[in-house]
């Protein structure tokens, strides 16, 4: 949280000096639409959350066409899960008759982050007829912009969707009756964290102690409020007038925080038989032991802008 604070104080000293200089101001809009999920660890976030974006530009631009740029945008953020999970529940005996239980869980999960944030990007144009050397703006000049530069964000509002649709599949010998769908109130806390159930005696079954496993979600409130990262790109920008241009861009931005506090824990509950347990589970005795393992998760993604800048003369 330190370095970020330290990466925003120097990034606005940096835009601060710029505009305080004799060089050419300017000021525009820009929107346009963003992919982004959560990665690190060994969990990559399954897929991105899409979302529109669009903000405010300031900056200015020195006569070698270098130029600082500060945006102020509006981001979500976030990740969306769209997975199917199988795995075989029980397989036993009954009567001599082998059965073989299938449980299939098809998971629709998002998690949505909205930030306002603000990169300050450090750009440089190259003109496809004037070179990388200095020249005189004209209408219809075409530009490459190639940029890089860090930004810091501030999450001013979250929302989460948890969508779990669970059957299970009965196979008797190799005759499969098919189950039926049904909402399932999943035991996984949230995305990205894999609930696993342990039992010192094997002999009892998973299955069994379903139930007992809490079914409480954390707060949103384990995630950090703050993000800061490090945003690259590419784009044109074509000039309309001798004071305005037309731009569009393509960037990925890749997060240096972690936003995860508490919210996102790989989690193990352990039962194993004990006459002082606090569990009676089929007239057995059991203790629950809960462990947790945090996973260190940051904001990833990618974005396309098209925008409008006007130079002050």
């Amino acid at each position: 949280m330190k370095f970020g604070k330290i990466l925003l104080f120097v990034s606005l000293f940096v835009l601060g000096i710029a505009l305080s200089s004799q060089a050419q101001l300017f000021y525009g809009f820009k929107g346009g639409y963003t992919g982004y999920k959560l990665s690190g660890d060994t969990y990559g976030g399954i897929n991105s959350l899409k979302s529109p974006s669009g903000g405010a530009i300031l900056g200015y631009k020195m006569k070698i066409d270098f130029s600082i740029q500060g945006e102020f945008l509006y981001v979500n953020k976030g990740v969306h899960q769209l997975f199917t999970h199988q795995k075989t529940v029980h397989s036993f005996e009954s009567d001599t008759t082998p059965v073989t239980i299938l449980d299939t869980k098809k998971y629709d999960n998002s998690l949505t982050l909205s930030y306002i944030e603000v990169p300050i990007l450090f750009k440089k144009s190259f003109s496809f007829k004037g070179g990388v050397f200095p020249y005189d703006r004209k209408t219809g000049k075409l530009d490459l912009d190639i940029f890089l530069g860090p930004y810091m964000g501030y999450r001013f509002g979250s929302s989460n969707k948890l969508t779990t649709v669970w059957k299970q599949d009965v196979t008797i010998y190799n005759n499969t009756t098919a189950g039926v769908e049904a909402n399932y109130d999943t035991t996984s806390f949230f995305i990205g964290q894999d609930v696993t159930i342990t039992r010192v005696d094997t002999s009892f079954p998973e299955a069994l102690f379903l139930n007992y496993i809490p079914k409480d979600k954390p707060s949103i409130s384990g995630l950090s409020s703050f993000d800061a990262g490090i945003t690259a790109g590419i784009g044109f920008s074509l000039e309309i007038s001798e004071n305005s241009k037309f731009t569009i861009d393509a960037r990925y931005s890749v997060g240096i925080l972690s936003i995860d506090k508490t919210y996102f824990n790989d989690v193990e509950y352990e039962f194993s038989p004990s006459t002082t347990g606090d569990l009676t589970i089929a007239g057995n005795k059991f203790a629950m032991v809960e462990r947790r393992t945090k996973v260190d998760l940051k904001n990833t993604g990618m974005g396309v802008y098209v925008g409008y800048i006007y130079f002050l003369r």
